[in-house]
């Protein structure tokens, strides 16, 4: 088991078998894209026990909202220019 706090810690319900993140915001697509989590079931005499492996896949939202320190920027395209050329760079 690891200890790292930055692993999304889980639970299971084992009622139903719903499996939650204790701190959601440890999801972050940027980080890790994908979790691996391996359940074990086991019985109340711990005698029998069976596993699965459970992948997660982490949906990218755009939780980064852009800054613009200007109210405008302004370039000019000159015609007939090749496709993809580069017109301007917002830093």
């Amino acid at each position: 088991m690891t200890t790292d706090s930055k692993v999304p810690k889980v639970c299971v319900c084992v009622c139903i078998g719903v499996i939650t993140v204790s701190n959601p915001n440890l999801l972050d697509y940027e980080s890790s894209r994908r979790h691996r989590l391996i359940v074990i079931a086991t019985t109340s005499r711990n005698d029998m026990f069976d596993y699965a492996t459970v992948w997660i896949n982490v949906v990218d939202v755009n939780d980064n909202v852009p800054e613009f320190y200007q109210e405008r920027y302004q370039s000019a395209v000159w015609e007939n220019n090749r496709p993809n050329t580069f017109v301007l760079q917002v830093t």
